[in-house]
């Protein structure tokens, strides 16, 4: 009697009462159920994984507005038109703009030993900070950038202001001799600063306009060295076009 009861004796824990169910079920059933937990814990490990991404994706768009709107700020664009150039960005673009922001200034050309003045590429960070231009000994300063800029120095940095924005519609080429003849006259004796809003297309592309013309080679050539230089600048497409016109007439010249 006490032997039946200890065989039917009701287990007292649920670690217990799994074991007995388990020890009743046939072959199948185990089968079906370990292949029930093993799918729903997948999938539950699934939609973790893309939930987590979809919020890791939207934490970064949100981190990176706030740069997109700095380098669209003086695009004077329409709504759609700056809601159409933020997505042609990816997500790899907006980090490395966020998380690694272009340097304020990169030295593309060394100033010599015999007076020569060299050639500087940046923002406009540097353009209205005083100290910074005296610091690197700046004389003059290209500006092209799509709204008025006053730099009050006292008359001693010359200045070159171009209006132009960053877009696909922008004419840059007819700047390019205007540019052109102001660093050639200024580089002889000072050293020469070349900025736009972040020193990554409008300016890249005069300086590497500004370098063709004085050397006279291509344009592949001179966007190699300029992005070796600082590896950010980068004209946009329209830019470029323009750049590899400019590179025809010069073959012409030739």
């Amino acid at each position: 009697m006490n032997q039946y009861k200890k065989q039917v004796a009701f287990p007292h824990t649920f670690r217990q009462v799994l074991k007995h169910f388990w020890k009743w079920m046939s072959e199948k059933q185990k089968r079906s159920i370990i292949f029930q937990i093993f799918y729903n814990q997948l999938t539950t490990i699934i939609y973790i994984k893309l939930i987590m991404y979809s919020i890791c994706i939207m934490i970064r768009i949100i981190c990176c507005q706030q740069l997109i709107s700095l380098k669209f700020r003086s695009s004077n664009l329409s709504g759609s038109r700056l809601l159409y150039q933020i997505s042609k960005l990816s997500i790899s673009q907006m980090e490395e703009c966020f998380f690694s922001p272009p340097p304020p200034y990169s030295e593309i050309i060394k100033p010599s030993l015999k007076g020569d003045g060299g050639l500087y590429l940046g923002s406009i960070e540097i353009a209205e900070n005083y100290d910074k231009l005296k610091k690197l000994r700046i004389g003059a300063i290209v500006s092209i950038i799509g709204y008025p800029l006053q730099l009050n120095y006292d008359n001693k940095i010359k200045h070159l202001y171009l209006e132009a924005y960053d877009r696909e519609d922008q004419n840059i080429e007819q700047f390019f001799d205007a540019s052109y003849e102001f660093i050639s006259e200024n580089i002889k004796k000072t050293n020469v600063f070349v900025h736009c809003q972040l020193g990554i297309s409008r300016s890249s592309s005069i300086v590497i306009a500004y370098l063709m013309m004085s050397k006279q080679t291509t344009f592949l050539k001179e966007l190699q060295f300029v992005k070796f230089k600082r590896d950010c600048a980068h004209p946009n497409d329209s830019f470029q076009k323009q750049l590899m016109n400019l590179e025809q007439k010069l073959t012409k010249k030739r």
